[in-house]
C-alpha cells in the first residue's frame, strides 16, 4: 500500500476537505493544504445553506506583483446576514486594496468582498514542507466571531516565488 496525498482543489488551490453530515444536515469544513488552516465552511442545516470562503486564484504567488483575495459569502437562508470583515496579514505583506469592513448579504444573495496585496521580494520563503504564511481574515457574522475562536481565523496561503 502506497501512501498519497489528497487531489483535492478548490480552484486552484489545494485542500483538504472534511464533512460531517447527519440525515439532511451536512458541514463542510475546507483546509489549505500548504497554510494549515481553516479557509472556508459551509453549512446546510433544516434545508438553509450559508458558505463562506476565503481564497485566492492560486496557491503560487509571486513576490512583487500585485494579487486578489476573494471572500465569496453564499446566503441561501431565509435570513439576512450581517458582518464585518478584518484582514491582517505578515511582515512583507502589504495590502493595496482591503475590502469593504462591514457588509449585508440579503436572504438567496451571495457578495464577494475583495482585497489586493503584494509580497515584498526581499521576503523570506518557507521551505514547502513547513506551513506557509497566511492572510488572516477575522469574521463577524450576526454579532458572532465566525469561526468562534480568534486564532482559528479563515485564512489564505500561498507558495512565494522570487521572480529573480
Amino acid at each position: 500500500m502506497e501512501l498519497v496525498p489528497d487531489q483535492i482543489k478548490l480552484e486552484e488551490m489545494e485542500v483538504f476537505l472534511y464533512e460531517f453530515s447527519k440525515d439532511k444536515d451536512n458541514l463542510k469544513v475546507w483546509v489549505d493544504r500548504y497554510g494549515r488552516s481553516i479557509m472556508g465552511i459551509e453549512r446546510t442545516m433544516n434545508n438553509e445553506h450559508l458558505s463562506i470562503i476565503a481564497k485566492l486564484k492560486d496557491h503560487k504567488v509571486i513576490a512583487g506583483v500585485e494579487e486578489n483575495l476573494i471572500i465569496n459569502i453564499e446566503n441561501n437562508t431565509q435570513n439576512n446576514v450581517r458582518g464585518s470583515v478584518f484582514l491582517s496579514g505578515f511582515e512583507g505583506l502589504n495590502f493595496t486594496k482591503q475590502p469593504q469592513q462591514s457588509f449585508t448579504v440579503d436572504r438567496e444573495e451571495s457578495f464577494e468582498l475583495s482585497s489586493r496585496f503584494v509580497v515584498s521580494p526581499e521576503i523570506e520563503i518557507p521551505e514547502i514542507e513547513r506551513k506557509q504564511k497566511t492572510i488572516k481574515a477575522n469574521l463577524i457574522i450576526n454579532g458572532e466571531l465566525v469561526p468562534p475562536r480568534s486564532r482559528n481565523a479563515y485564512s489564505s496561503s500561498f507558495r512565494i516565488q522570487n521572480t529573480a
